[in-house]
């Protein structure tokens, strides 16, 4: 469902994912299954970086699964849905693809280290 969403509005996620990116988190999300060890793949963050996401998988219907900090002191793994950060912009708070995000830790390892600092 999301596949045919994405391909017949490429415009609507395009400056959130590229195809390629889109295929790489469609791979992770058929084989990995919610892996607290998986490498994120992409980075998401609002405007002012109050909010920031990091996305290892992705399901065919746009659920993205990663380690969220959503502002207030507590970075959890969670899932959020590719079409609301699509929204999000339309509601005064946009999102942005972290272009220049290389993982160097896994998602646990980035939960554990925002536990220490609260924050992403």
């Amino acid at each position: 469902m999301f596949q045919q969403e994405y391909q017949e509005h490429p415009m609507r996620n395009k400056h959130l994912l590229t195809k390629g990116l889109q295929a790489k988190l469609l791979r992770a999300g058929a084989e990995n299954s919610n892996d607290p060890d998986a490498m994120p793949i992409v980075k998401f963050v609002t405007k002012g970086g109050e909010f920031t996401w990091l996305i290892s998988e992705m399901l065919d219907d746009g659920t993205l699964w990663g380690v969220c900090d959503l502002g207030c002191g507590r970075v959890e793994f969670g899932t959020v849905s590719l079409r609301d950060l699509t929204l999000s912009e339309q509601l005064g708070l946009p999102v942005k693809r972290d272009r220049h995000f290389t993982a160097t830790q896994t998602l646990m390892e980035y939960w554990e280290e925002g536990l220490v600092r609260f924050a992403l």
